[in-house]
């Protein structure tokens, strides 16, 4: 019954937010629609994405506990702490933008009868019990897209931690294996050769979870960037024009957590493509030239796997690392002085 809730709430949301876009003549009424609604709209894919792709997310899930094993000490000591802040300040940012037009009201800023929804959207006008309850379902659909976009980011930052703990104990042993030489070779075995077996069976294991991430986790990428694109600018519009402080600050910090989010995808993304790197680098140190011919065909093999990094993306148009991030703020700040300048103008 929760779901069918959030869901209708959403798309209710997403219906009015459009009809607000479109029929408003304002480009900053408009605006303050159009960030909110590719926010709604995205949630609502991400919730729906979530439930058809429950097994897919099951299956994420129990191979990701397979790597606790390979994972450094430590490695996880902050993990929980990191997103529950993580969830926590969304949640915080939207109830203030939730509770802004009531805020404003008690502070004197605008009267009663001027008091507007939390959500800049098309709704029929209603006054005493009516409007309080539709001024909750502006609450609702605010608070669901904030939690579902947290859920989503914790699932997607927690599996690529997970893998890249992983991966940097698969780097530490190869850098110990290192110390292992011909002389330790005893009865015909090749200790360094039967330690390459073993590690490449886990590398194998870790690569093919990486690309299973990569294929499920695209669509919801787009998403984010799709969002992030359309609404950041206009945000970016509406805060500076704000007509009080608080629709300043309301604005400032959508603003602000849209910004985190993009870059903790980029760094959750460089750091993956970091740690192939750093596995790619520490197998071509691998003196191979002293082993027997089985180790050179194992370390041709593995420097072959390693050769390229796996790289998350939206289908290779926005990919998830630091160069791509910079290009995309460039982008919102020309975007933004573009929609400046029309509104300037008008």
């Amino acid at each position: 019954m929760y779901f069918g809730i959030i869901v209708v709430s959403l798309a209710l949301a997403m219906v009015g937010l459009l009809l607000k876009v479109l029929s408003s003549k304002d480009l900053l009424d408009r605006s303050e629609a159009i960030d909110i609604l590719t926010l709604v709209t995205s949630a609502l894919y991400k919730l729906l994405f979530f439930s058809v792709k429950h097994e897919k997310f099951r299956w994420v899930v129990m191979k990701c506990s397979k790597f606790e094993k390979l994972l450094p000490d430590g490695w996880n000591s902050m993990t929980s702490k990191l997103s529950i802040l993580h969830s926590m300040s969304a949640f915080a940012i939207m109830s203030f933008w939730s509770l802004c037009p009531i805020l404003n009201w008690l502070l004197g800023v605008i009267s009663w009868e001027s008091l507007s929804l939390p959500i800049n959207s098309l709704a029929p006008k209603f006054d005493g019990f009516m409007f309080g309850l539709i001024y909750l379902w502006g609450c609702i659909s605010l608070l669901s897209s904030a939690q579902i976009y947290m859920a989503a980011d914790i699932f997607c930052f927690s599996s690529i931690h997970m893998v890249n703990g992983a991966m940097e104990t698969l780097k530490l042993r190869l850098e110990d294996m290192r110390k292992i030489s011909a002389k330790d070779d005893k009865d015909g075995k090749e200790p360094r050769h039967e330690f390459l077996k073993s590690w490449i069976n886990d590398h194998i294991e870790i690569m093919d979870y990486i690309h299973q991430v990569d294929l499920m986790m695209r669509s919801m990428i787009v998403a984010d960037v799709l969002h992030a694109i359309i609404s950041l600018s206009f945000a970016m519009l509406q805060s500076s024009e704000s007509q009080n402080f608080l629709d300043w600050v309301k604005g400032s910090l959508f603003i602000i957590v849209c910004f985190v989010h993009q870059y903790l995808n980029s760094h959750f993304g460089q750091k993956l493509i970091d740690q192939q790197e750093a596995i790619r680098k520490s197998v071509s140190e691998i003196p191979w030239d002293e082993g027997s011919v089985p180790l050179m065909k194992t370390v041709l093999i593995i420097a072959n796997g390693t050769l390229k990094p796996v790289r998350l993306s939206a289908w290779r148009m926005y990919f998830l690392q630091y160069a791509t991030f910079v290009e995309f703020v460039k982008t919102m700040v020309s975007w933004f002085m573009v929609l400046r300048q029309l509104n300037d103008e008008k």
